[in-house]
C-alpha cells in the first residue's frame, strides 16, 4: 500500500497537504480506500486518497457519527480523481464540512469518556 500511496502523491503532485488539507508527511501518509475493501474496493490508485493518520482517523469518525459528510468527502475524492488534481476549493469545502461537524459535536465524549473531537483533528493546515 505504501507504493500506491507514493504513486498517488506523485500523480496529484502533493507537496504540502493530504487530500483533506492536513500537513503532509510523505513518510507517514496512509492509503484511504474510497470504496471500502469490505465492499469490494480494490487497493488501486484510482480507489485511493492520501491521508495522514490523523485525517484518516477523523474521516472514519465521520463515517460513524455523520455518514452524509463522510459520503460527501469520499465523493469529492472521486471527483478529484476524475479531474486529476486537487485545488484550494476542494480543501476549503472539506474544511467547511469539518468545521460544521466540529461545531455540532463540540464537547461530546465517546463511550470511553474521551473527547470525541481530538485536538489533532482541529490542526488542519489548509483553512
Amino acid at each position: 500500500m505504501k507504493n500506491k500511496t507514493r504513486l498517488l502523491i506523485r500523480q496529484f503532485k502533493l507537496v504540502r497537504y493530504d487530500f483533506m488539507g492536513y500537513h503532509l508527511n510523505k513518510n507517514n501518509a496512509t492509503f484511504h480506500h474510497i470504496d471500502k475493501k469490505e465492499n469490494g474496493g480494490e487497493t488501486i490508485v484510482e480507489n485511493g486518497a492520501v491521508l495522514m493518520p490523523c485525517s484518516h482517523e477523523y474521516l472514519h469518525l465521520l463515517e460513524v457519527k455523520d455518514i452524509e459528510k463522510y459520503k460527501i468527502i469520499n465523493n469529492m475524492f472521486r471527483i478529484m480523481h476524475r479531474r486529476g488534481y486537487i485545488d484550494e476549493y476542494d480543501w476549503q469545502l472539506i474544511g467547511i464540512l469539518l468545521s460544521d461537524f466540529e461545531e455540532k459535536h463540540a464537547g461530546e465524549k465517546r463511550a470511553s469518556g474521551k473527547i470525541l473531537i481530538k485536538s489533532e483533528f482541529l490542526k488542519r493546515d489548509f483553512k
